[in-house]
C-alpha cells in the first residue's frame, strides 16, 4: 500500500465536566479543555488525536494554529518523521514552547494514527516493525492533590482497590479493578508521603 497523503486537517474545540474535579499546583480544574484532531487522508482514513489545552483561553488561537499548519501540508505523504523536520524548520525560530509546541505535538499523534490506520497495524508495529510484548503498568485509579475531607482514606482506598493481592480488602465491589491484572499501583509522592499509604501486598 502506497503512503497515504494529508487531504485536510480539522480542529475543533470542546469543553468536558469533570465528574469529579482534579486539584494540582494551579488550582483546581473543573472541566477539561480539549482540542479534538482530525486528519483526513487521500485514502480514506482519519487519523485522530487530542490535546488538553490547560485553559479555555488558548481552545481558539490553538485550534486556529493547528488549522493553519494543516494547510501548510495538504498533498504531504504522511511520513511523521519528514512531517517534523518540515515544522521544525518552520518554528525554528519561534521554539517549540507554548502553543506552538502543543499543536505540533498533536498533530504528530494524528499522523502516526492515520499510519496505523492505513496498515491495519498496532502503532508500535508501525514505529518498530517488530512485535513488543505487553509492559506491565500500574493502576492509578486517578489520584490527584485533594484536600477535601476523608480524602486520605479514599486515596487508601483506591490503592487497594487497584490492587489484586490487597491484605485488608478482600471483598466482592473490588473484583472488577483485580480482574484487570494489575500488580501495581503508582501513588502521587509530590506532597508529604504521609498522606497516602499503601496496603500490604500478601
Amino acid at each position: 500500500m502506497s503512503q497515504p497523503a494529508i487531504r485536510s486537517v480539522k480542529a475543533r474545540a470542546i469543553v468536558v465536566p469533570l465528574k469529579r474535579p482534579v486539584k494540582n499546583a494551579f488550582g483546581i480544574i473543573e472541566a477539561a479543555p480539549l482540542v479534538l484532531i482530525d486528519v483526513t487522508t487521500d485514502q480514506g482514513v482519519t487519523g485522530r488525536s487530542y490535546i488538553f489545552a490547560y485553559t479555555k483561553m488558548t481552545l481558539k488561537p490553538l485550534v486556529h494554529l493547528i488549522e493553519e499548519i494543516g494547510r501548510d501540508l495538504t498533498g504531504q505523504a504522511i511520513a511523521p518523521f519528514d512531517l517534523m523536520a518540515l515544522m521544525d524548520a518552520k518554528f525554528r525560530l519561534l521554539g517549540w514552547q507554548g502553543l506552538v509546541g502543543m499543536a505540533v505535538s498533536g498533530l504528530d499523534m494524528a499522523f502516526w494514527d492515520a499510519l496505523g490506520q492505513a496498515a491495519g497495524k498496532p502503532l508500535v508495529w508501525i514505529s518498530t516493525s517488530r512485535s513488543i510484548p505487553p509492559r506491565r503498568r500500574p493502576a492509578s485509579r486517578g489520584l490527584h492533590l485533594t484536600t477535601s475531607p476523608g480524602s486520605r482514606s479514599r486515596c487508601r482506598r483506591k490503592i487497594c482497590r487497584a490492587t489484586p493481592r490487597c491484605a485488608r480488602h478482600r471483598r466482592s465491589r473490588f473484583r472488577p479493578v483485580r480482574t484487570g491484572g494489575f500488580r501495581a499501583a503508582s501513588l502521587r509522592r509530590s506532597r508529604p508521603a504521609r498522606a497516602i499509604s499503601s496496603c500490604p501486598i500478601s
